[in-house]
């Protein structure tokens, strides 16, 4: 299998459906970076939602909408389990996947790694509590803050991940730059 088997997501048109849906999420990750500025190319669009059961019916409907399945990940899942799923019950583990839908890849990540990764998680209180709102194609995304991104993703210290640190290091000292400037 190749080292990257995702599909390209188309960013608007998941980000469209979700908000017509009301699911309450923060986008982080490359998509998260990319808000920011990063010139990055997201395999896939991370979003971390908030876990309560109106919240998941709604992302749970979303699923249905792109006509989402988790990806077949050799050593993660079996093809059986890829054919069995379905969006209910209306847990953390039955939605926490990284699914293929029409529209590209999508993740969804109810506890995303914290700075030192899988024993620090953030969840969707943290994330959102220090994230920004942004306008994209007239839709407000909650987008997690620069420094949790940042540390997000450099606690997995995967190849792809290690690749994205200079330029997620130039956005970052562009936004604390800018945050100087107007202090």
């Amino acid at each position: 299998m190749p080292s990257d088997f995702r599909t390209p997501p188309n960013i608007p048109v998941l980000l469209e459906v979700l908000h017509r849906h009301q699911v309450r999420f923060v986008v982080f990750g490359s998509g998260g970076a990319v808000a920011w500025g990063a010139k990055l190319t997201p395999g896939d669009l991370d979003v971390c939602p908030a876990l309560h059961e109106d919240n998941l019916r709604r992302l749970a409907a979303v699923l249905q909408e792109v006509g989402a399945r988790p990806r077949l990940i050799p050593n993660w899942n079996t093809r059986e389990e890829v054919e069995r799923w379905r969006p209910e019950p209306l847990t953390e583990a039955q939605l926490d996947h990284l699914f293929e839908t029409r529209f590209g890849d999508l993740d969804v990540v109810p506890r995303p790694y914290g700075p030192s990764g899988a024993d620090d998680r953030f969840d969707f209180a943290a994330l959102d509590a220090r994230a920004t709102t942004i306008s994209a194609l007239g839709i407000p995304v909650r987008v997690a803050g620069l420094e949790d991104l940042v540390a997000s993703k450099m606690s997995r210290r995967r190849p792809k991940d290690i690749a994205a640190l200079p330029e997620l290091e130039r956005v970052l000292a562009l936004a604390r730059a800018a945050a100087e400037s107007d202090a």
